[in-house]
């Protein structure tokens, strides 16, 4: 029995899953053309390939139910006899009907197997999305940091080039002229060439969206910066914890059948006999089978399946436990760099500090090591500002996901 059902979900998830795809509508229908920076972030989700399999599986999961409830179908069996006696030849026919009792609750077990697939297939697919959710907006915050810093670094080069073409415009030049033009050369070599590697980086981040099909909007990514909230210390049910849970109740459900199995099945009809076809002879009776748990119970199956339970339960626990600790650790983690990023100057501040430096530029009374260190300075203060902001975002995902809240809150 156990076998017959395990190769009827087989076939059924293999009619599933080919054409699942087929049969959900194309997400190019809706994310072709996207208006928005908003809607970069659930067509994507919409397309990676592990949300795809896990929608698949759950497609799969929940048919499981209605395929482990179905009964077995009644039996048919017909005997024909030919034998001699006296010299003639004579034949008997026997007809029999029989329909299976399943006992042990055995239909039962199977409908809760399949509720329990069912439930690990949608936490499965939950922790996919918020996972998957999280990964591209990492993805897409850091092409906004990128594009923050490559506008600095073409102010950058342009007030080089600027300098540089000035000095270029004199008749004559003093030893101490040239050496600054120089330095102003060599400035806005190295600024082209930072310019053209974070150029390389930023195509790269944006290849992992074009190759799902996606045409991103022109311009900077359109989405702010997320405003940093103060987390409670609160856990909540997380999807991993959902997952697990669900598993262990599968592994218990398993071995609910496995037990069930131990109990035979009892199969019951009528039977007819025809005696010498044609002259009338019928006997009419009752036919009943049953196997003898004679040689074992199942009980192989059984240890076996509540070893798996014992492992997911142990395994659970374990989970719990170290989210518990992770969660702490993540919580301090972000408190860190949130006080490391407050520490850090402002936007208006470095716009007001970067507006002056130009305009003492603009006299030509700064020596040129000061505004190549200047440049550099509101350079590595505008990276090492954006390298904090994505290290708290990515640590404020990893919080959501342990707490159970939408990874999606503050951003869409």
């Amino acid at each position: 029995m156990s076998s017959f059902c395990n190769s009827w979900f087989a076939l059924v998830w293999w009619c599933v899953a080919s054409s699942v795809l087929a049969s959900t509508p194309n997400p190019a229908n809706n994310c072709k053309y996207l208006q928005s920076w908003f809607d970069v972030l659930p067509c994507a989700v919409s397309r990676d390939i592990d949300v795809i399999k896990s929608q698949a599986d759950q497609s799969v999961a929940m048919l499981g139910a209605e395929a482990y409830e179905q009964g077995l179908n009644p039996e048919f069996e017909s005997e024909l006899i030919t034998r001699d006696a006296e010299g003639e030849q004579r034949q008997s026919l026997s007809l029999s009907y029989r329909h299976t009792f399943e006992l042990g609750s055995k239909a039962k077990m199977r409908s809760e197997l399949g509720r329990a697939e069912e439930q690990v297939a949608a936490s499965n697919l939950e922790l996919t999305q918020q996972r998957a959710f999280a990964a591209y907006a990492m993805k897409l915050f850091r092409m906004k940091a990128k594009q923050e810093e490559l506008e600095y670094l073409d102010e950058m080069r342009s007030s080089y080039q600027r300098i540089v073409n000035a000095y270029r415009s004199r008749r004559a030049l003093s030893a101490e002229t040239r050496v600054s033009a120089q330095i102003f050369s060599l400035a806005e070599a190295s600024s082209l060439i930072r310019t053209n590697r974070k150029k390389g980086e930023l195509r790269k981040l944006a290849s992992s969206f074009a190759s799902k099909g996606l045409r991103l909007p022109k311009g900077s990514v359109g989405l702010g910066w997320p405003q940093w909230p103060q987390i409670k210390p609160q856990l909540g049910e997380s999807p991993w914890i959902k997952l697990y849970r669900a598993e262990s109740n599968l592994a218990e459900s398993k071995l609910n059948v496995e037990e069930s199995l131990a109990t035979p099945n009892l199969k019951i009809g009528p039977i007819a006999e025809f005696d010498d076809i044609g002259q009338g002879k019928v006997g009419l009776g009752l036919s009943m089978s049953l196997d003898l748990p004679v040689y074992h119970q199942n009980q192989g199956s059984i240890n076996r399946a509540r070893q798996q339970v014992k492992g997911k339960k142990l395994v659970e626990a374990a989970f719990q436990s170290e989210h518990r600790e992770r969660f702490s650790l993540l919580l301090d983690h972000y408190k860190s760099l949130q006080a490391e990023l407050q520490a850090l100057p402002s936007q208006s501040w470095l716009e007001k500090n970067h507006e002056q430096l130009d305009r003492e530029i603009a006299k030509g009374l700064i020596d040129a090591n000061l505004i190549v260190e200047g440049h550099e300075q509101l350079l590595s203060v505008v990276e090492e500002r954006n390298q904090l902001r994505l290290r708290v975002l990515e640590t404020l995902f990893d919080i959501r996901l342990i707490q159970g809240s939408s990874v999606q809150e503050g951003i869409l």
